[in-house]
């Protein structure tokens, strides 16, 4: 099953879906760079994470967000 993902203006993604016995999960990878807002960036992050839940009930995300935690 194909699904398409709308493109967002404060990051990059790929994301990659996988079916494997009834099972699915998808990998995502993002890059935000740090010009973005980090304010504007968590709300599309967070559109997309709604997104991809309706998808599949497994996802892994990897990525360099540019957000520096203490």
């Amino acid at each position: 099953m194909n699904f398409k993902i709308k493109t967002y203006p404060t990051f990059e993604c790929i994301i990659i879906k996988f079916v494997f016995n009834n099972s699915s999960f998808a990998f995502a990878q993002i890059y935000r760079p740090p010009s973005n807002s980090e304010a504007a960036f968590l709300s599309d992050f967070s559109d997309l994470l709604e997104i991809l839940s309706s998808f599949t009930s497994s996802v892994f995300i990897s990525g360099d967000f540019n957000i520096h935690v203490d």
